[in-house]
């Protein structure tokens, strides 16, 4: 059983993404699918519904690759338990989009997806002079972001984005994975099977 350990920055993972998936396809879904009816909690900037994994293909196809590949390796990076780590089934359960404008006023607080897992940040474009995510609980890490960078973290990491300076929209995708817990699973299409 993978067990979490104590938070560290070493446990951010960081990948380079560049020529797997379409960033021109994802930002126009993501432009286009701008839910004005979503106002921020903790973030202020432009954002689309929470299931553009389920909704659009390409986003379908962008979780099941952060989860096959990367999210795997970054377990056993952070676990160390290869056994262990591969027998997990992973899902994404949520993925939105983001647009932050270049007009100063457009940041998220500090916030964390604490019912979660693992948390992603998927970078679509970034344009120039782009601000940094910051992770508080790991001492301020700051990264800089650049198009096609994934960050991996776990979902209980405090984290905020400075208010975007930029000149053109920073574009992001967000979301979670969680471990599908099997025996939970079977529980559950075992009690539905004897009700039917």
């Amino acid at each position: 059983m993978i067990a979490r350990q104590k938070r560290s920055n070493e446990f951010v993972g960081i990948a380079d993404m560049s020529g797997r998936h379409d960033n021109t396809v994802l930002k126009n879904i993501i432009v286009n699918s701008i839910d004005p009816k979503l106002d921020g909690k903790n973030v202020f900037a432009k954002m689309t519904d929470w299931n553009l994994c389920v909704d659009y293909p390409p986003f379908s196809a962008l979780g099941t690759d952060i989860c096959q590949k990367f999210v795997y390796e970054y377990f056993l990076s952070v676990y160390g338990n290869y056994e262990d780590v591969t027998k997990q089934k992973l899902i994404v359960p949520d993925m939105w989009g983001i647009v932050y404008d270049g007009n100063k006023k457009d940041h998220a607080i500090t916030h964390s997806h604490h019912w979660n897992h693992t948390s992603f940040v998927y970078y679509v474009d970034v344009g120039d002079d782009t601000s940094p995510i910051i992770f508080d609980d790991y001492d301020n890490l700051t990264i800089q972001p650049s198009n096609s960078m994934l960050l991996l973290f776990d979902s209980r990491a405090k984290h905020h984005v400075p208010s975007y300076k930029g000149s053109t929209p920073r574009v992001v995708i967000a979301g979670n994975v969680e471990i599908l817990k099997l025996e939970l699973y079977r529980d559950i299409l075992e009690t539905n099977k004897v009700k039917v």
